[in-house]
């Protein structure tokens, strides 16, 4: 049990050293797809994506912490920050409507 659980780290550590090496490539389809996947391996890859952001620049690092973002913040703070944005962009007003529900009940 301890071996498959190592041997899976592993694979885990070198598919997202994979994939953090595509952010820094010259194809922007494959440092999209990079980005998506790191996202989709979620909390796991963290490490790996905290190591390389403290290292990185430029577009590299805007991807990394828009990985981090994605993992680490709730989905709803994304969509506010965005439509804040875009209504600051627009000169409109923003109405925000938020529900109280069970604990953990948001994602």
């Amino acid at each position: 049990m301890t071996l498959l659980l190592c041997l899976l780290l592993c694979v885990q550590d070198d598919k997202s050293a994979k994939l953090i090496e595509a952010l820094g490539g010259d194809d922007l389809e494959a440092r999209e797809s990079a980005e998506v996947e790191l996202v989709k391996l979620g909390r796991p890859g963290l490490p790996a994506v905290r190591k390389a952001l403290a290292a990185a620049q430029g577009e590299s690092k805007s991807r990394l912490e828009r990985v981090v973002a994605a993992i680490t913040e709730p989905r709803w703070m994304t969509d506010v920050a965005r439509a804040k944005e875009r209504a600051a962009a627009e000169k409109k007003p923003l109405f925000v409507f938020a529900t109280i529900g069970e604990v953990g009940g948001f994602a």
